[in-house]
């Protein structure tokens, strides 16, 4: 399963999504094969989560992990950690809304909402994903999108309610 924050590293990118997490989504929308020939791999899934899914952790906390078992000949684990954990700010900044901050979430977005961060509203298409409870109300839009994963199985929540 994907976890936030998914990347694929190339031999000279690391590629990410503003709206998933999911590996496969994110090479299809930057248009990149998958990766079903074990002697020519060119990319390598990878995520770096933070622990018990607390976004507020510094990132240096975050914990690290291959998501593919074969790997390219050129892959050097050390460097590409080292990649991804140069970029994860900017991913953090589209992606993340931390303690202390506060947006709206519209169109072509999708963010995690950590422990003391604000959604003030949710419009169309935008997609919320939270670990601690907000309130439904922020949705704004029939398109609008919260998930509630602070229960298992997570609820999905559409729309105004």
């Amino acid at each position: 399963m994907c976890e936030p924050a998914s990347f694929i590293i190339t031999k000279s990118k690391v590629i990410w999504s503003k709206v998933t997490d999911s590996h496969e989504q994110i090479r299809a929308e930057h248009q990149l094969p998958g990766e079903t020939n074990p002697v020519a791999i060119r990319s390598v899934a990878v995520e770096i989560a933070p622990p018990n899914r607390d976004f507020n952790q510094p990132v240096e906390d975050w914990i690290w992990r291959v998501d593919q078992d074969l790997l390219p000949q050129w892959w050097d684990a050390a460097e590409a950690r080292q990649r991804v954990r140069g970029i994860l700010p900017e991913w953090m900044a589209v992606r993340v809304v931390r303690s202390g901050e506060s947006r709206d979430v519209r169109q072509g977005e999708a963010v995690y909402v950590a422990a003391g961060g604000t959604v003030q509203a949710v419009y169309d298409g935008g997609t919320v994903q939270t670990y601690t409870s907000l309130d439904r109300s922020i949705l704004r839009h029939a398109s609008a999108v919260l998930i509630d994963r602070t229960t298992s199985p997570p609820v999905c929540y559409v729309g105004p309610q």
